[in-house]
């Protein structure tokens, strides 16, 4: 890791790719053709990086909440509580993924589907409909 005079540090991996990361809450990581994968920049208690496909992701808070912006440029704004994050896209659909296993999905349309994952990794789905997969 080298420390310029401008509050910057860059660490160089062996495989030529590099991450910089400065005192002002800004920052990039690079590839090793040197192009730049991604950029940060830090306001307020919020976190924004933007990526090189055109996605951008924010967090806030340490991780209780943010927005992500797609390549195509819808978005979709998520909230975590400690144990569940809940994510609510632009076409008001919404998933649900819980650190137990358990995840939902809610359509637009209001119907829903719930998955529990076991121990062994294998998900059981009961969609709305009655129906069930796993």
């Amino acid at each position: 890791t080298q420390t310029g005079d401008d509050g910057c540090r860059t660490t160089n991996n062996a495989d030529g790719s590099s991450r910089t990361s400065c005192d002002d809450g800004t920052g990039r990581q690079t590839n090793a053709d040197g192009t730049i994968d991604r950029e940060w920049r830090t306001e307020g208690d919020c976190r924004i990086t933007t990526r090189s496909d055109g996605r951008i992701e924010n967090y806030c808070a340490s991780g209780a909440y943010g927005w992500d912006v797609d390549t195509d440029g819808s978005r979709s704004d998520w909230t975590y509580d400690g144990n569940c994050r809940i994510t609510v896209y632009a076409d008001g659909s919404q998933r649900g993924r819980c650190d137990d296993g358990t995840s939902w999905q809610g359509n637009a349309d209001g119907s829903r589907s719930d998955t529990q994952t076991s121990d062994d990794g294998c998900s059981t789905t009961n969609n709305a409909d009655g129906s069930i997969r796993f």
